[in-house]
């Protein structure tokens, strides 16, 4: 799930003697008319957090201080985020593309060196990936015995014992899909930012530049935001809802309505390319929430003690955001799409099933109220973007026709 921290970039308080209600605009920033201390207060509260800490709220304990101006300064960024995303995506998709292409190639030809009957009938993708298995196997082999010509100075119990859990290793990696195995990849990253996140002194470059603050005007952090948690539970549970739903990307894609399926060696290169494509559609729109609907409220609302406390908490705040929750999301979509007939169940809850097509839609229902509700634990935007993409991409997705465009296929 994507989770929030503080709040605007900038913000400095400038003490006035105003008494009118007026709001002032100037480019790249916003200035409000702060009335009395509890509306400051609230502000701090809810929306300011921990960056306007350089006012000396002692003025909050008497109003002579007050009216004074609150200055807010931001940048959208909006045009150059979503070339940003689009350009990564479609660049990444493409080479996606040809790297499947050129492994479905190298693989194609070793199968015909071996048996003319794949020359006259091309190789299907079970067996170009049957013959990577065989492959993988071989080198595992390999590396058992170098391990043996290692260990052959060492006593007899420690060379077992070393290629007993050289074998454990071997069979458990063989006997994990392609898809899972993706997914472990993507998880050890995002395992090493989670670790990098528990040391104080790179919290503060982890806050810039693995969260994505929609008022900063920084576009790269849409992608490294994707790969960021900053507390265990989070991400435990997105890397078990990536390794559940993502491992079951082939088969989502080989159910996928297309006009033709081409034979492939590998999942990795396309499912890559998807997580991705997901990840930044949903905090695109996450983004795009914040900037055209949150922020026009708060600006409207901020002048105006009475309606800002009509405000909802998540009105109220305008975040940074972390996680993988989007792109899961997208996974999510494209597994119920392709396989509704399958069960899954809650993991603090496993005696219990249920259809994947009814969790998912209750996941969507509960994201909507969300919304609608204020709740502001997760980025519900983000998740409904992220829902938005898989289910997009199921029914239109342009993978074969980009592999047939990068070329060759053969």
């Amino acid at each position: 799930m994507r989770a929030s921290h503080i709040t605007f970039e900038t913000c400095t308080l400038v003490p006035i003697a105003l008494r009118s209600s007026a709001t002032v605009f100037s480019t790249g920033q916003r200035s409000f008319l702060v009335t009395a201390p509890e509306v400051c207060n609230e502000l701090w509260g809810t929306t300011f957090g921990k960056s306007a800490e350089r006012f000396a709220f002692a003025a909050t304990d008497s109003r002579e201080y007050f009216p004074f101006v609150i200055t807010i300064s931001y940048s959208l960024g909006i045009c150059l985020l979503f070339q940003f995303a689009l350009v990564l995506s479609g660049g990444v998709y493409v080479l996606a593309a040809r790297e499947t292409n050129k492994d479905t190639i190298k693989w194609s030809k070793m199968l015909r060196a071996v048996s003319i009957s794949w020359v006259a009938m091309p190789p299907t993708t079970i067996e170009l990936m049957n013959a990577r298995q065989l492959a993988l196997k071989d080198w595992f082999v390999r590396g058992l015995n170098k391990i043996k010509d290692q260990s052959s100075s060492l006593s007899g119990l420690i060379a077992l014992e070393l290629a007993r859990a050289y074998v454990i290793v071997a069979n458990s990696w063989l006997a994990t899909s392609e898809g899972k195995r993706t997914c472990y990849g993507i998880t050890a990253i995002n395992t090493l930012v989670f670790l990098a996140w528990q040391v104080p002194r790179l919290r503060p470059a982890m806050q810039r530049h693995f969260t994505h603050n929609p008022l900063s005007g920084v576009s790269y952090t849409l992608l490294t935001s994707m790969f960021s948690h900053q507390s265990l539970v989070h991400l435990l549970f997105n890397s078990l809802a990536l390794i559940s739903f993502g491992a079951a990307f082939p088969v989502a894609d080989s159910q996928r309505p297309s006009v033709l399926h081409m034979s492939h060696s590998t999942d990795s290169y396309h499912f890559l390319a998807f997580y991705l494509f997901a990840g930044l559609f949903a905090g695109s729109l996450s983004h795009l929430a914040s900037t055209r609907i949150k922020l026009p409220r708060l600006i409207s609302a901020l002048s105006d003690p009475t309606r800002y406390k009509t405000l909802s908490s998540a009105e109220a705040t305008i975040s940074p955001s972390l996680g993988a929750s989007g792109a899961i999301y997208g996974t999510v979509a494209m597994t119920a799409l392709a396989m509704p007939e399958t069960n899954i169940s809650l993991i603090f809850l496993p005696m219990f099933s249920f259809p994947i097509t009814l969790g998912f839609a209750g996941m969507v229902g509960l994201d909507i109220l969300g919304i609608v509700r204020g709740w502001r634990t997760f980025d519900h935007w983000a998740h409904l973007g992220g829902a938005v993409a898989g289910t997009t991409y199921f029914y239109y997705a342009p993978w074969e026709y980009v592999r047939w465009r990068v070329g060759p296929l053969t």
